[in-house]
């Protein structure tokens, strides 16, 4: 019995099996049939190159100093008595007002001494001259065929009179010149940068007395990294930098612009930057909004002229290296152009396009070349 169970058992699994793997088959659910939606078209953006010439702009910054900064000293010494209202942090005054007044008291004295000598100098002088045309007589009358001397002419004393005249005339301007220095008067039109001396100090010669700067025009010190060196015409003649025009504006800020020009290069570059600096001026007089020395400008700097290149927008470069263009069936060909310059906003481009491609200007990602775009309409706009 046991035996014919052992046979028969694997029969019985094999047959449930059986049936068990049928009903699955004949009862398996039907899968639903979605309809494929069609790939939406890509519709770029895209604009046909030109050709043309392209004015490059270096962007720099630096910060405004003084084009003439003095130290103002007294050249006699006395007490101050007079002090301009000008003559503070910050005032501004015309060439050659008076700033400061020191007590001339003493000078005028002086003055008036010397003049005195002169006077005595000069009656001396006229005495002696007298005297030395009476010996001359003299020894005409005397009938000697010889040549009288010097001395006997009185010449030696002639001479020594002339000398005391030419000394006192000496003292005398010597005088009125320290006379003068007692007024302290602006070597130029400029502003007080700082004010060392006031009212009732005493003053020794050479005590300084003030710094100033001159107004009508400031100077701006630019650095250029080497590469920006190779897109300007740098020359060290004067009349050749003055032609390179310089555009400043506060920084983010372009309601207010200055125009200025470069007119010297520095000779060596900067250690630890490798950067040349090249000095920038603006005239104070030819504009509205006044500069202060110390504040911080944006310069942009005239280039070079790219000849015969193409000027495209930032948006048609496609992971900082390439750019897509269209061809003739408007599927998308991938080119690598030689990039001669870059801006914010710009990229100008040597070779590696041809002139009158459509290039996409649209971000597009993990496209690749051949894919089939629709362009919009194209704009006859000019890049910006």
């Amino acid at each position: 019995m046991k035996t014919l169970f052992k046979l028969i058992l694997p029969v019985i699994v094999i047959t449930i099996s059986l049936f068990t793997a049928q009903t699955i088959l004949d009862n398996q659910p039907e899968a639903k049939k979605y309809r494929v939606k069609p790939t939406a078209k890509i519709v770029v953006k895209t604009i046909q190159v030109k050709r043309q010439n392209y004015q490059i702009i270096l962007s720099s910054q630096g910060i405004i100093q003084p084009r003439i900064i003095s130290t103002i000293n007294s050249q006699v010494s006395g007490r101050i008595t007079q002090v301009s209202s000008v003559f503070q942090q910050g005032g501004s005054f015309k060439k050659n007002s008076q700033l400061m007044k020191i007590d001339d008291r003493d000078y005028q004295f002086t003055v008036n001494i010397v003049q005195s000598e002169l006077a005595k100098a000069r009656l001396a002088l006229a005495e002696e001259q007298a005297r030395v045309n009476q010996a001359s007589k003299n020894w005409g009358n005397l009938g000697d065929r010889k040549k009288p001397s010097d001395l006997v002419l009185r010449k030696p004393h002639l001479l020594a009179s002339k000398a005391a005249v030419i000394a006192s005339e000496a003292r005398l301007k010597q005088a009125k010149l320290n006379f003068n220095r007692t007024t302290i008067t602006a070597p130029y039109e400029g502003r007080v940068l700082q004010q060392l001396a006031d009212l009732g100090q005493y003053v020794n010669v050479n005590t300084a007395l003030a710094k100033v700067f001159s107004a009508d025009s400031v100077e701006i010190r630019l650095p250029l990294t080497s590469r920006q060196l190779h897109f300007i015409n740098l020359t060290k003649q004067p009349h050749n930098l003055n032609s390179i025009k310089v555009t400043f504006s506060l920084q983010d800020k372009k309601a207010h612009t200055w125009h200025g020009h470069l007119i010297r290069l520095e000779n060596e570059l900067d250690s630890k930057t490798q950067q040349l600096f090249i000095v920038a001026q603006i005239n104070q007089n030819s504009t509205n909004y006044p500069l202060k020395i110390g504040q911080f400008l944006q310069a942009s700097i005239q280039g070079k002229i790219l000849k015969n290149v193409i000027v495209l927008p930032r948006s048609a470069l496609i992971e900082g290296h390439y750019v897509m263009i269209l061809d003739a069936a408007n599927r998308l060909q991938k080119r690598i152009p030689k990039i001669l310059w870059s801006s914010q906003h710009e990229i100008i481009i040597g070779d590696g396009i041809e002139a009158n491609a459509m290039v996409n200007l649209t971000p597009i990602h993990h496209v690749i070349s051949g894919t089939k775009v629709y362009p919009e309409k194209q704009s006859g706009k000019k890049i910006p």
